[in-house]
């Protein structure tokens, strides 16, 4: 983690960290058990990473439907928040379009591969008798996978969230057409998007294929030209 926070810092990067929570029956490792050591280490783990390597300015915080009981979102909150004020603290609301608010609090809402609704964002909301401003970031993938399961979906196509690589047992992922993915950006932000994180990684022999290189280029390009 150390050299991963150096290496952004030294490219002008802002370092952001993705923690999957973990530990409670719907966990898919758990075998549908409470792991009764799981919330002090997740948040012993929390607690490491925000303070070893230099403020943090991003917490993405996944699975909160995976962690355990008697871990709640205010004590993941605010362990984050008393550490460095300034954190962003985003937890995911899974794949949705920003209308619902299955955890909280957060600092973003997001819907994952799903972007507002057509009639915009709602940024303000009211809760126990509070306002909050809650913007939306939105995630797009920069992979996709014929598949059945996504294929007929209108709104994400068929996303993948990892690059599969060639020489396993699974079909190698495509680089998501870059007109398609610049025009799901697009559309985004006009219907009041504040972030968009695109979903990128190397495939399993930790690199970036030339095909993806270029995409990221190509649509780097496109987005400078908006």
């Amino acid at each position: 983690m150390k050299a991963y926070v150096q290496a952004c810092r030294r490219q002008g990067i802002v370092p952001g960290i993705y923690y999957c929570l973990w530990g409670g029956k719907a966990c898919s490792v758990t075998g549908n058990r409470e792991i009764p050591e799981a919330r002090a280490h997740i948040l012993a783990q929390l607690y490491e990473l925000a303070t070893r390597n230099g403020p943090i300015p991003y917490f993405w915080i996944d699975m909160k439907n995976w962690a355990p009981q008697d871990l709640s979102a205010q004590e993941i909150y605010d362990l984050l928040k008393n550490i460095n004020p300034q954190t962003v603290v985003l937890l995911n609301q899974h794949i949705q379009r920003g209308t619902e608010i299955k955890y909280f609090p957060t600092d973003v809402l997001n819907g994952e591969m799903m972007m507002p609704p057509e009639s915009g964002h709602q940024a303000l909301r009211e809760l126990k008798g509070q306002r909050y401003y809650l913007p939306f970031e939105y995630e797009p993938c920069s992979q996709h996978q014929p598949g059945p399961e996504w294929k007929n979906n209108a709104d994400y196509g068929n996303y993948v969230w990892f690059t599969y690589g060639k020489e396993r047992d699974f079909t190698p992922s495509q680089a998501f057409p870059v007109e398609k993915l610049h025009q799901h950006i697009t559309e985004a932000y006009e219907r009041g998007t504040a972030n968009v994180l695109l979903s990128c990684a190397p495939d399993h022999t930790g690199r970036f294929r030339e095909e993806d290189v270029k995409q990221l280029i190509e649509l780097g390009r496109r987005l400078r030209c908006r």
